[in-house]
């Protein structure tokens, strides 16, 4: 595992200042968190297709990587599945290993919201992540979802 900062909390003017400052602080990368925020707020953004490829070279010219892509807010019953496709879809493209999930109460629908963004990440090489905290605080309920699922990449 990686040496790394989430952004929820962390400002930076621009993308590659976010670069600059992960390189100079010594991490070796970050997580982004809330991937429309960092498409919004950063002209110079990953998530911008056109500059994806000279994003990512700024990443290997400081060797730093962007470690996972964060969902920014709980998994929820009303979660539209291909929403969840599409943030993993987004990752692979951006070279981020993995989705961060949370949620608080875990839904009763869990696999059905889970499951097509977990068999589109193993075909990606993305690992998708839950957020050990609160109901998921324990490695039995954890565990318990990822069995539901029934996918490598969770």
């Amino acid at each position: 595992m990686k040496l790394s900062f989430s952004t929820r909390h962390a400002g930076a003017d621009s993308f590659v200042g976010l670069c600059d400052k992960t390189a100079q602080y010594g991490f070796q990368g970050f997580e982004i968190y809330d991937a429309a925020r960092e498409k919004k707020e950063h002209a110079d953004s990953i998530f911008h297709s056109y500059l994806t490829p000279g994003a990512k070279r700024k990443l290997v010219n400081r060797h730093i990587s962007l470690c996972a892509l964060t969902w920014p807010q709980p998994v929820t019953a009303a979660t539209d599945p291909a929403d969840l496709v599409g943030y993993v879809e987004l990752a692979a493209t951006a070279g981020a290993e993995n989705v961060i999930l949370s949620m608080d109460p875990v839904p009763e629908n869990i696999a059905a919201i889970l499951t097509p963004a977990a068999r589109r990440a193993q075909e990606l090489g993305v690992m998708v992540l839950l957020e050990t905290a609160g109901p998921l605080a324990s490695t039995k309920a954890a565990l318990g979802i990822i069995a539901q699922v029934g996918s490598a990449a969770m």
